[in-house]
């Protein structure tokens, strides 16, 4: 076994490790759920939609964002995570 190889299969170790960890899979989940709306809003925003179709994708952004931020959603999010 090269040297490279080795090296390759401890850091895939660690990956896997990292992975089987409750706060890393728990931060990807709700990091995909902010930034996926982010995501979305940021399309629309350089796409060629008209100024009404921005300021409309800018409310749904500013509606999710206040909605994740409360406690209800966060039992939501965090029941829904430890069921799965």
């Amino acid at each position: 076994m090269t040297s490279a190889t080795h090296e390759y299969g401890q850091m895939a170790h660690g990956i896997a490790s990292s992975l089987s960890k409750f706060e890393t899979v728990f931060g990807l989940k709700l990091g995909y759920a902010i930034f996926s709306a982010s995501e979305q809003l940021s399309r629309t925003l350089q796409g060629k939609h008209t100024t009404q179709e921005a300021m409309s994708a800018i409310r749904l952004a500013k509606s999710h964002f206040r909605r994740l931020r409360t406690e209800a959603e966060f039992n939501r999010f965090y029941d829904s995570f430890i069921t799965s």
